[in-house]
């Protein structure tokens, strides 16, 4: 049963990857109890210049890097709104982001 249970969840990893892989989007997944970025697709290179393990690399103090200092409030109080959605509701919001380059850009998020 757990080497099933490891195989349907290894599948289901590889179909979202996948998916997420092929879209023009940025796609992230952030852990919001280690407040850590947990997986970026490519488009992180494309939209702010920075590498999939760049980001790894950052761990929890990726809201402090790259998010533009005016907007952490929001972003954390955004955090902490969105563990309260119901699992179909979506978080729509702006902030800007540093990109590799050293300038903010601003980007529009649906959480």
């Amino acid at each position: 049963d757990r080497k099933q249970a490891e195989a349907a969840l290894a599948h289901s990893r590889r179909q979202f990857e996948k998916i997420a892989g092929t879209t023009p989007d940025l796609v992230y997944v952030f852990d919001l109890i280690e407040e850590r970025n947990i997986y970026v697709n490519e488009g992180i290179q494309r939209v702010l210049g920075y590498s999939q393990a760049q980001i790894a690399a950052l761990g929890s103090s990726l809201i402090g890097s790259l998010i533009h200092p005016d907007d952490i409030p929001g972003a954390i109080a955004g955090n902490q709104r969105f563990r309260n959605l119901d699992d179909r509701e979506v978080y729509d919001h702006e902030l800007r982001m540093r990109h590799a380059s050293g300038e903010y850009r601003w980007l529009r998020c649906r959480d």
